[in-house]
């Protein structure tokens, strides 16, 4: 999904059935819809970089523990701990002295986008 990227117009492709989802994002390369019944989905005009695809063109990324039993803000049990996730992989950058991927060139960048709107 690298490129432009929309708001979403009624004739962009949706997961069939849903109506949409949680938050649409439009690009000029794919589609990723959160929400609908999964975790997230994807279409792309890449499809080698997708591990599977459905019928209609879609990787789908399952939900992934009981979030009947998810209690706000801790994360659903046994579901993908960002926040545990996103703490290790810092903590794992600053032992080996290397850079995190989402490092303070990139949070510069966001910061600059969000001041300019």
């Amino acid at each position: 999904m690298v490129g432009a990227c929309h708001v979403g117009r009624i004739f962009h492709p949706t997961l069939p059935g849903t109506g949409g989802g949680n938050l649409q994002i439009f690009g000029t390369e794919g589609n990723l819809i959160f929400g609908a019944g999964y975790t997230a989905s994807v279409i792309s005009t890449r499809k080698e970089l997708l591990p599977q695809i459905d019928d209609d063109g879609w990787y789908h990324i399952p939900l992934r523990g009981d979030r009947s039993k998810a209690k706000w803000p801790q994360p659903v049990p046994g579901a993908f701990n960002y926040y545990h996730a996103s703490t290790q992989h810092l903590v794992d950058c600053i032992l080996e002295d290397r850079e995190p991927l989402v490092n303070v060139d990139w949070g510069l960048h966001i910061t600059e986008m969000m001041v300019g709107t």
